[in-house]
């Protein structure tokens, strides 16, 4: 135990150059803020819901919104500040509220674009709050990863509401629970956009 004290006083004595800190911080930037943490749930939510008519929609959504948010990160490096961001992503979070709160189907081809729109948005502010002590490499890493666990997250959550008994005819894709959820994601979008 004593020969990993030198290790451990090192590390502690300088935190910001840890490669570990940038990770930890990316890890958890995404649960910092309720725009954020709402956005990545609904994705897999509407993966879910989508799921009834495109399969590969619980992968593809959850993927697609990933892949966008590294992209919308490698955007921040180069154009660091875009006027709206903070609009956009509340636009975003109302966006996916809807999308679940209709009661019309909805398409793959229709959905994927503006969850991957939502990715960029969101992976651009993540990385234009990069903290100055943390490395990118790894703060994208813990982005991407929580992010990943998020969308799980919304994913297990409508698995789960499509067991629970329906107000309507069917169960989750036209159910009422997740359409309830998708109105109270929009609604709190809408006091993001008017703040």
């Amino acid at each position: 135990m004593l020969s990993f004290q030198p290790i451990l006083s090192a590390l502690l004595a300088h935190p910001g150059h840890s490669p570990a800190n940038g990770f930890v911080a990316g890890l958890m930037h995404p649960l910092g803020g309720l725009d954020h943490l709402l956005a990545m749930v609904a994705v897999g939510l509407l993966a879910v819901r989508l799921r009834s008519t495109a399969p590969a929609a619980l992968w593809v959504l959850p993927v697609a919104f990933v892949a966008s948010l590294l992209a919308g990160g490698a955007l921040a490096l180069v154009v660091p500040s875009l006027p709206g961001i903070e609009f956009a992503i509340a636009g975003s979070v109302v966006l996916l509220g809807a999308l679940l709160a209709v009661a019309w189907p909805i398409r793959l081809s229709m959905a994927l674009p503006l969850v991957a729109i939502a990715g960029a948005v969101h992976g651009h502010a993540h990385i234009a709050e990069l903290p100055a002590e943390s490395g990118v490499a790894g703060y994208a890493l813990g982005m991407s990863l929580m992010t990943a666990i998020l969308h799980a997250a919304g994913i297990a959550a409508g698995l789960a509401a499509g067991r629970l008994p329906s107000w309507t005819a069917g169960r989750f894709p036209s159910g009422a629970t997740v359409r309830v959820v998708g109105a109270g994601i929009a609604v709190v979008g809408i006091v993001l956009v008017l703040s």
